[in-house]
């Protein structure tokens, strides 16, 4: 009798410890999913920012092309 609850708090141990495990993995896979999720809108963000920053140049070269000058904000810049 006192081997067989022997075998099964050592059983009951070694579930517990790969539970455990498990646990800490699944943390951790969670943690790097997020910190992804983070890095790729945070990178979209960026594109969508450059984007908007080089359609505003580009619309203000074509524009004052006549000019040969262009504005931005308040500094205005000589073409080549």
């Amino acid at each position: 009798m006192k081997a067989e609850i022997f075998r099964l708090r050592k059983k009951l141990s070694e579930q517990e410890k790969k539970l455990h495990s498990t646990v800490k993995r699944l943390h951790s896979t969670n943690q790097l999913k997020e910190n992804m999720e983070k890095v790729i809108i945070d990178q979209c963000k960026c594109m969508l920012y450059c984007g908007f920053f080089c359609y505003f140049i580009v619309y203000g070269y074509l524009y004052n092309w006549g000019n040969n000058t262009m504005n931005i904000s308040t500094r205005s810049f000589a073409l080549p």
